[in-house]
């Protein structure tokens, strides 16, 4: 019995866009996908909740991290086997993840949840004992009660500044760009973090594909070199990233489409 049903709870899922189709059986990766770093503890938790056994179907597992800081001598080495755990974490394509959970909630907690989408809340105001959302669905305006309201609503959100809820943001002058690689050579479960004069960078280890290792990274570049560093060809960003990570993987044959991000 899921935890919605042994409280007795009554929960909608208010959500901008369509849901798509669950289809995790037919679920195809794909070479550019974007990922996420799971921790162990992340690991239980979806165990508690009967899904690792699926999960765990498209994700590599990182047994080794190599922690090293450009210029320097010396290094760092973490191990699994040295923690008694069967991995330090592990890498997941979000779209994989995203089915696995979305299938349990429709398989399973179907009573229980109410999926309202595409619609958004126009407005949230606080009364006596509840809290009252303004929804637009379907071309129409509704009303809706709930005792608890979790806005996942992202930082630039209208809602947040409707309500009065204030942040302070910095910026770090620096962007992350996010693609996956071809190395040379398998990467045994090893991830990379090592820091840099422009920032830190990770390589973490990805699902094979078709028969080819690949890895994730995340390279920090100053705003002002962003265009430039986007710019480059595919072999002279391979070679750029060679320059500042060597050939731990020996050399890189191929690398995805190229997204970044602002840090702030």
């Amino acid at each position: 019995m899921q935890a919605s049903q042994t409280l007795d709870l009554k929960i909608a899922i208010i959500e901008a866009h369509a849901l798509p189709e669950s289809a995790v059986d037919g679920y195809q990766p794909s070479y550019d996908a974007r990922s996420t770093a799971l921790a162990y503890g992340s690991r239980v938790i979806y165990e508690r909740m009967g899904l690792w056994d699926t999960l765990q179907t498209h994700l590599a597992a990182i047994s080794d991290i190599h922690v090293s800081d450009q210029g320097r001598f010396g290094m760092t080495r973490l191990h699994a086997k040295d923690e008694n755990v069967p991995a330090l974490g592990y890498v997941v394509e979000n779209r994989w993840l995203g089915q696995v959970l979305l299938a349990r909630l429709q398989a399973e907690d179907a009573a229980n949840i109410e999926f309202i989408c595409p619609a958004t809340v126009t407005e949230i105001q606080p009364a006596a004992e509840n809290m009252q959302l303004q929804l637009e669905h379907d071309g129409e305006t509704s009303q809706l009660t709930a005792e608890l309201v979790v806005m996942v609503d992202g930082g630039r959100s209208p809602l947040r500044q409707k309500m009065g809820i204030g942040y302070q943001q910095q910026d770090y002058e620096q962007h992350a760009i996010v693609t996956n690689l071809t190395p040379g050579q398998p990467h045994n479960g090893m991830a990379y973090e090592r820091f840099t004069r422009n920032g830190p960078m990770a390589l973490l280890p990805l699902e094979d594909q078709n028969g080819e290792p690949r890895v994730a990274l995340v390279w920090t570049v100053p705003s002002e070199q962003l265009d430039e560093t986007l710019a480059l060809s595919d072999e002279d960003f391979m070679a750029r990233l060679h320059d500042t990570f060597g050939y731990r993987l020996g050399y890189f044959q191929r690398v995805g489409e190229r997204h970044h991000y602002p840090l702030s």
